[in-house]
C-alpha cells in the first residue's frame, strides 16, 4: 500500500536533468507476446548492471551481467532453480557462442 500512497512530509531539493537518464518501451511481438524494456542510467548503487527478466504464466527467467555464467529460474509450481552455464549440457547450436568451459567466465567476448 505505501508503494501508491504519496507523502507530502517528504524533504527533496529538485535539480535539472540534463540527460535522459531513464526510458521505457512497452512492445507486442506477432506472436502477440507483450514486453516492456527499461533503460535507467540514475539507480543509486549500480555500475553496469544489464539483465535481462522474461516473465510467463508458468515460469520467468533472470539474467545478469554481472553474474554472466548464472540463470535463474523461477517456477510456480516447484522449487525455483540457478544453473550455471556449462557448455556440455548446451544444445550443440548454442555450444558454439561458448569460448570456455564451464567454470571460466566468458567476460563478454564473442565467438570469433
Amino acid at each position: 500500500m505505501e508503494t501508491f500512497s504519496q507523502n507530502s512530509n517528504t524533504e527533496y531539493e529538485e535539480r535539472a536533468i540534463a540527460t535522459e537518464d531513464w526510458g521505457a518501451v512497452l512492445f507486442r511481438m506477432d506472436n502477440g507476446v507483450h514486453g516492456v524494456f527499461y533503460v535507467s542510467q540514475v539507480s543509486a548503487g549500480r555500475k553496469c548492471h544489464l539483465n535481462f527478466e522474461i516473465d510467463g504464466s508458468q515460469a520467468s527467467l533472470y539474467w545478469n551481467q554481472e553474474q554472466a555464467d548464472l540463470l535463474w529460474t523461477g517456477y510456480r509450481d516447484r522449487d525455483n532453480s540457478l544453473s550455471m552455464r556449462n557448455p556440455l549440457l548446451m544444445d550443440p547450436a548454442a555450444r558454439h557462442y561458448n569460448k570456455h568451459a564451464a567454470g571460466n567466465p566468458e567476460a563478454g567476448t564473442a565467438p570469433v
